[in-house]
């Protein structure tokens, strides 16, 4: 037994030929008419009769030759040859097929939901000033000198912690702009002399 093949069955990686006799092996499970064929750094199913051109071709699959790229091949060949008999009335609707299942073109794109410190800061201050005063009941206002001394102190001084507000909200920036105001205080304590309480 090689070496190669020891460390296959052992669940450790030695190098590239151990992912290539993962390879070869996985060839052997594929279907009668569709097989995986290996083209420089990726994987490409070979179609003995390809529904497009009549005769063999070779199409891509969207996988990387690694160990979990051969393992998906398999499936999607398997998939395809069940979708060579006779399931599709059309050439164009087999290739949308295949666009969709086996290249994974269909997939809609993530939605961004990443949001700025402006955003945060911005819905922050809407939220507040569309408020009432906790004690008062009154509806807070812009107006109100008292009110935007509050949102002042209660917000801003943490806010303006922040260097750059049009950068996508992380916690390092939070952590950052929460904990600089303690450090401050924690620094002058010390250079006063001032001792927390026993």
């Amino acid at each position: 037994m090689s070496a190669s093949t020891n460390s296959t069955h052992s669940g450790t990686y030695q190098g590239f030929e151990d992912i290539l006799e993962f390879f070869n092996l996985s060839r052997k499970q594929c279907p009668k008419g569709v097989r995986i064929k290996r083209n420089r750094g990726t994987i490409q199913l070979d179609i003995t009769t390809d529904p497009e051109t009549g005769g063999r071709k070779q199409r891509g699959c969207n996988c990387q030759f690694t160990f979990e790229g051969i393992r998906k091949p398999v499936d999607k060949a398997w998939l395809v040859h069940k979708s060579l008999d006779g399931q599709f009335q059309s050439v164009s609707e087999w290739l949308d097929w295949y666009k969709a299942t086996i290249l994974d073109e269909n997939k809609t794109p993530l939605e961004n939901d990443l949001i700025t410190y402006r955003q945060v800061f911005k819905e922050m201050e809407d939220d507040y000033f569309n408020g009432v005063h906790k004690n008062t009941k009154r509806k807070r206002s812009r107006d109100m000198a008292s009110d935007r001394a509050s949102f002042k102190r209660c917000f801003l001084d943490v806010f303006d912690k922040v260097t750059d507000w049009d950068s996508y909200v992380t916690w390092e920036g939070i952590k950052e702009a929460l904990y600089t105001p303690l450090k401050e205080c924690e620094t002058f304590r010390h250079e006063i002399g001032l001792q927390y309480p026993k």
